[in-house]
């Protein structure tokens, strides 16, 4: 089996036991590459593996930190994060854990990202 090459670094990483949002920056895209492309946020489902990026629309920098997606908004700091899903109700409060994805997520986050090369 093969080792997937997608090569990214990542800045955000939240989670729980049923999910984990990630921001990554891309080093294999150019560095004059449009924003999209560089960086992505993931949405991941860790019972059935399924990985759904998120569409960024805006942000604001302050003590804690706000971002907007079409799919859901996210607020959080250095200590936890808060992402609802659009249209519904539920707030799913998540964990910082650090920038180090383990092993298995940096796996799954390189076959993610090769399969959409």
């Amino acid at each position: 089996m093969s080792t997937p090459s997608a090569v990214f670094r990542c800045l955000y990483l939240f989670g729980n036991p049923a999910h984990a949002l990630v921001e990554i920056k891309r080093l294999d895209v150019a560095e004059d590459a449009p924003a999209e492309q560089r960086y992505q946020w993931l949405w991941i489902d860790n019972a059935s593996g399924a990985i759904t990026p998120l569409t960024f629309i805006a942000m604001q920098r302050a003590e804690r930190e706000f971002r907007e997606f079409r799919q859901g908004t996210l607020t959080f700091d250095a200590q936890s994060a808060c992402f609802r899903e659009t249209g519904s109700e539920t707030m799913h409060t998540l964990q910082n854990r650090g920038s180090e994805p383990d092993a298995a997520l940096q796996q799954r986050l390189a076959t993610y990202l090769n399969r959409e090369d």
